[in-house]
């Protein structure tokens, strides 16, 4: 055990602040003095927390500049990077749900290069609205009045609900108070907006009559949400779009029809087209998950029922930016032209499993014989993800990997800290790098990490 005379000993050798700084001039290069000296300071004090801790560290002035050279490369690097999701989950929430279409992200770049035209009309030279054009290709595209779009679908919600039915009563089936994510609740968003929440039916079963017994003088709207990332089975009911849209008309109230997920295509979700056709009067959804686009939360419907929502100063809060409007316009423009196998999400969920299956194999064949594992090709089952088509799982392939010198967590740390990350899912000791979600061009950086993170050792 170390006394506390030999610990006093070792502590008076780490090198002193003026001795490292004067050695720092590689650093200085590339950060200020400001930032140097207080990661260093940093070091400095876990070194003595190891030592007093009976550690023995390394303090050669050397070994003290590189622990701080990673240290500030750590606080200036950005957290946003490219990544490969080998999950399974294609639109996985923590790694950017929609991908979008190349032809888009090509465009957007030149659009971004210099100055672009955003609020002025090319014809008169006079300023104009950034959403005009964006608006009447979302019009076409759906065979709607009017169209809006704002940050995200929460945000549609609330200007929507905010709008029409600030001080009074928004009418919602308790078997559609959803959390949307990140803790965030329906009746919380509902509440932020002004408008008090009724609700009716029970969890697993409403009616039209329960919507019709809660109607008050107070009552603004009849809201749906459609429950994309759950799904109630067995005894249930609900009631029909249509049907609330004409108990909706009969009152005199507002029909509001939140779709989530936003699906253009027949995917097992109840598409745009559909909710637009019900007789909604304004219909909401995101626009970075099946519709393959950017997060926006786009607002749909009856011009009587949108245009008030420009007039709102939460509108101005919650309007976007150059580069969302750039990106929804083009995708929007994709849809316009029939171009949907331009979107990848879209390619991945309706691929046929053997093309998983290649891929895996294209793995496995890239890998040396002589690593400390063991690998197979097998049967996955992948899923939509981002809050969308909550009961389906989709038809996949997986490599499957049992290491054999470490555990499968610290073999998926591993591949999750290599360069470019890759997330993948483990199970019963065994990796799976699930390639529903891999696209072509990743197979051999998926080869390559797997082999350089299980020669680690």
């Amino acid at each position: 055990m170390m006394t506390m005379n030999s610990l006093q000993t070792i502590l008076r050798q780490l090198p002193k602040m003026d001795v490292l700084l004067a050695s720092a001039t590689e650093l200085l290069k590339r950060w200020s003095h400001k930032r140097i000296h207080e990661a260093l300071k940093s070091v400095l004090k876990n070194l003595r927390e190891r030592i007093r801790n009976g550690e023995t560290p390394d303090i050669s002035p050397k070994a003290i500049l590189s622990e701080a050279e990673s240290l500030l490369k750590k606080k200036t690097s950005v957290f946003v990077v490219p990544a490969i999701n080998a999950t399974g989950t294609v639109l996985h929430t923590g790694l950017g749900r929609s991908v979008l279409p190349r032809v888009v992200l090509d465009d957007i770049y030149r659009l971004l290069r210099g100055y672009s035209v955003l609020e002025i009309d090319r014809e008169t030279g006079r300023r104009c609205s950034r959403i005009e054009r964006l608006s009447e290709m979302l019009c076409e595209a759906f065979g709607v009045e009017s169209a809006l779009a704002v940050n995200n679908d929460a945000s549609a919600v609330m200007l929507t609900l905010n709008t029409h039915a600030k001080g009074n009563e928004v009418i919602v089936s308790r078997g559609e108070l959803v959390e949307i994510g990140g803790s965030f609740r329906l009746p919380e968003i509902i509440a932020a907006s002004g408008v008090k929440l009724v609700e009716v039916g029970t969890t697993n079963r409403t009616r039209l009559e329960d919507y019709e017994n809660a109607i008050s003088d107070a009552t603004k709207i009849l809201l749906k949400v459609h429950p994309s990332n759950y799904r109630i089975v067995g005894y249930t009911e609900d009631v029909p779009s249509d049907a609330l849209a004409q108990l909706g008309k009969r009152f005199g109230l507002l029909f509001i029809y939140d779709l989530g997920s936003g699906a253009v295509i027949e995917l097992g979700e109840p598409t745009i087209k559909h909710a637009a056709s019900s007789g909604a009067d304004i219909i909401t959804f995101s626009g970075d998950k099946l519709f393959g686009g950017c997060q926006a939360g786009i607002i749909l419907g009856k011009e009587s029922a949108v245009a008030p929502l420009r007039k709102n100063p939460l509108y101005r809060a919650l309007r976007l930016d150059k580069i969302k409007i750039g990106i929804l316009e083009r995708v929007v423009s994709l849809y316009l032209n029939n171009a949907i196998d331009e979107f990848p999400m879209l390619n991945l969920i309706k691929e046929p499993p053997k093309r998983a299956r290649l891929r895996a194999m294209r793995i496995l064949r890239n890998l040396p014989r002589n690593l400390s594992a063991s690998f197979a090709v097998v049967k996955s089952e992948a899923e939509v993800g981002g809050g969308s088509m909550a009961a389906v799982k989709i038809p996949s392939y997986a490599l499957a990997i049992k290491p054999h010198n470490i555990n499968e967590e610290e073999l998926a740390k591993r591949l999750r800290l290599y360069e470019p990350p890759i997330f993948v899912r483990t199970t019963n000791g065994q990796v799976l790098v699930d390639t529903k979600t891999v696209f072509d061009d990743e197979v051999k950086t998926i080869a390559g990490a797997i082999t350089s993170v299980l020669s680690e050792g």
